[in-house]
């Protein structure tokens, strides 16, 4: 499980970083999309910021992270940085004592850097692809 939160979480962080000044569709705002870690689809929300800073909300095995980051783009590729990621809210009762553990893996990511290519799918879709593969991030227009 340590391994699956930890790709999960590294690959949903891809998307975090993809905002910027790039000529066409911006990616200023919210996004959702499900990133594939071990076989598995975990469903995230991110949210990128004009100051370019970013944060990302999952759920994993019912646990609820928030990670946030800085990015930076150039041309089409995207570098991010974690500055921090955390549980939040209660844990599942099976996983109470898991919780040092995974915090733990959480503080490890801190500081962490990855690059990923990207490429609109119109003005409401990118995917985004990395050495760990790809995934599709769809805005979250509001009601």
């Amino acid at each position: 499980m340590k391994a699956r939160l930890f790709l999960a979480t590294t690959a949903l962080m891809l998307g975090l970083f993809l905002t910027g000044c790039q000529a066409g569709p911006s990616l200023v705002g919210k996004w959702q999309g499900d990133v594939d870690a071990q076989g598995q689809k975990v469903p995230a929300t991110i949210e990128l910021k004009s100051d370019k800073t970013s944060v990302m909300s999952m759920e994993v095995v019912g646990l609820k992270m928030e990670v946030t980051g800085t990015y930076e783009i150039k041309e089409d590729k995207v570098t991010m940085t974690v500055a921090n990621a955390q549980l939040k809210g209660d844990l599942p009762p099976q996983a109470a004592a898991m919780k040092p553990m995974i915090e733990a893996e959480l503080k490890k990511m801190q500081g962490s850097s990855s690059t990923s290519t990207f490429k609109f799918e119109g003005n409401d879709s990118v995917t985004l692809t990395s050495d760990r593969g790809s995934m599709t991030w769809t805005r979250v227009k509001a009601n």
